[in-house]
């Protein structure tokens, strides 16, 4: 053997036979690294900004890190051809599989969604058809009450009672009274006598229905054949209805307002606002994405509810009808509709109805729907909607508040030489975050679920004086009382809070509902009444030493 035969050669390899210097490749180690640290940063700030922007940031950081693992394994070397083809193979039938097995049944208030098997039922279409109605002679006997919660937010709309209630919920616990299914919707309850009102879904039909608030058990029901149905919304109706003496309107998801016989459930007239301007309900979901919110205001002889119009066409903030042939009388303004309802409300003397509409706010003579004033506030009913209530406070000042990154705005109204202004004293986007649910005021200090977190704002300064991670009741509701707060929160049990400015404190918490709730309470007193879109509940609160039971006017 010579020299030259004894000399090593180096052998060249083929790429395919060259081997993995690791397994996951530096730049998809940095990759993932990168997704998972932005959805630790943006969960950890959450209280700061947005738990729905967070959430949608730890989706797309799980895409983002499913589809890098997958790429990284089907392009390594060393793996076989044949192996890699059927991983790429399975990583793309995975999610459609998980697409065909499941459907998404609505999404909580910061975007978790709810899965069910595809084929089956959803909860309202379980539920017996309700179609009851009592005869004249049975039919029920009503008076108004010192106790009635006649309409949404109660008397006024004002979200505030003057009702007093025991916060010691462990010597003296609220008693269950009833339990029972409900249709779906995120209607909350209104009361007259005894009586208790709201609306549901049942299948193909959306109902107006009234129970006892002694028993539970339903005494009368009307049915419309339409229904409202969106993958993130939900299903079901959405508006409070309203009591007018003997008479409930109840405006429906759909834009179906209905004046019904209290006593009877007998069916007094009946207008489709879509049908008078001539859309569809899918036409009208273009412009209006979440479906009609807003609980008819019954002022003087008129049913005021927003009106809207076409995505591409006239529209009108408002209209007014007689409230009892359900003739129109007006229309006013000029802007689509938002998921906030009218008001009737005094400012510089004058009475008007206020009104939160899809891109600013306005105030309507209320015998023409005349606009006196507006001002900007900005939005859509699409993508950033608006939600909350507008809330009168001393000063002809007007208080705004709504999510979606709007934060909280304070209006001076000035009516001088018979013209009209609207000033803003301040604005922050980062306070009072109402998203569903509304504030309540005591004293100067307004308190809200801000992004889902209990906060407590001073509404003359604009200054926050406390937001507590403690008071994360998510995207539910508020109703203030005489010297507490009633907090519904998103996952169904009730808490009773302190309003106080210095600190956030909980007397109570009851464990009411189970499953995502939206709806706004009821309090009837001594009566306790809450829903979502699958149960209703009725507790007796216990009242506190000395405060009447049937006391549930609103506050000066």
């Amino acid at each position: 053997m010579n020299d030259h035969d004894s000399t090593d050669t180096p052998v060249k390899q083929d790429a395919d036979d060259q081997p993995d210097r690791q397994s996951f490749p530096f730049l998809a180690a940095v990759i993932i690294l990168l997704a998972v640290l932005a959805a630790i940063v943006v969960h950890w700030r959450a209280d700061r900004g947005d738990f729905q922007v967070a959430n949608m940031v730890t989706y797309v950081a799980i895409a983002v890190i499913y589809l890098t693992a997958v790429i990284t394994y089907v392009t390594r070397r060393s793996a076989a051809p044949n192996t890699r083809v059927a991983v790429g193979i399975a990583a793309l039938l995975l999610p459609l599989l998980i697409f065909a097995s499941f459907r998404i049944d609505g999404v909580t208030g910061e975007l978790v969604p709810r899965f069910s098997f595809r084929w089956a039922p959803r909860p309202d279409e379980q539920l017996p058809e309700l179609e009851k109605q009592l005869n004249e002679s049975s039919g029920l006997e009503l008076e108004a009450t010192s106790s009635d919660f006649s309409e949404f937010l109660g008397p006024g709309r004002n979200n505030r009672l003057s009702v007093t209630v025991n916060t010691d919920w462990e010597s003296d616990p609220p008693v269950l009274i009833w339990r029972r299914r409900i249709g779906a919707g995120w209607c909350g309850f209104s009361t007259r006598d005894g009586y208790a009102t709201t609306m549901e879904q049942r299948g193909p039909k959306e109902l107006v229905t009234c129970y006892s608030m002694e028993t539970g058990e339903p005494v009368w029901s009307h049915a419309v054949a339409t229904r409202y149905d969106s993958t993130i919304g939900g299903v079901g109706p959405r508006a409070t209805p309203t009591w007018d003496e003997h008479r409930v309107y109840a405006q429906g998801a759909t834009g179906i307002l209905r004046a019904l016989d209290g006593r009877t459930g007998k069916l007094l007239w009946q207008v489709d606002l879509l049908s008078e301007y001539g859309i569809t309900p899918a036409e009208d979901t273009e412009s209006v994405t979440w479906g009609r919110s807003g609980s008819p205001l019954v002022v003087d002889n008129l049913v005021v509810v927003p009106y809207g119009g076409p995505a591409k066409g006239r529209c009108y903030s408002l209209a007014a009808y007689d409230k009892l042939t359900g003739k129109r009388v007006w229309r006013g303004g000029d802007r689509q509709v938002s998921y906030a309802s009218p008001v009737l409300r005094t400012l510089c003397g004058v009475r008007q109805i206020v009104s939160v509409n899809a891109d600013n706010v306005s105030g309507h003579d209320v015998a023409t729907g005349k606009v006196l004033w507006e001002a900007e506030w900005p939005g859509d009913s699409n993508t950033k909607p608006s939600v909350s209530q507008p809330v009168v406070l001393p000063g002809n000042r007007v208080l705004l508040s709504k999510g979606y990154g709007g934060g909280a705005k304070l209006l001076q109204i000035e009516h001088r030489d018979g013209r009209w202004s609207a000033r803003e004293i301040w604005a922050d986007h980062r306070l009072l975050k109402t998203k569903f649910t509304n504030v309540t005021i005591f004293g100067k200090h307004a308190f809200a679920l801000s992004d889902g977190i209990l906060e407590c704002v001073n509404w003359e300064t604009g200054k926050r004086q406390w937001k507590s991670r403690k008071g994360h009741y998510r995207q539910g509701q508020i109703l203030g009382l005489a010297d507490s707060i009633l907090v519904q929160a998103e996952a169904g049990y009730v808490a009773l809070v302190e309003p106080s400015p210095a600190m956030f404190h909980q007397f109570a918490q009851l464990e009411a509902l189970e499953g995502q709730t939206w709806n706004n309470l009821c309090y009837a007193a001594p009566y306790l009444i809450a829903r979502n879109a699958t149960e209703a509940v009725c507790y007796r609160l216990p009242t506190a030493d000395g405060s009447p039971e049937a006391s549930a006017s609103t506050p000066d």
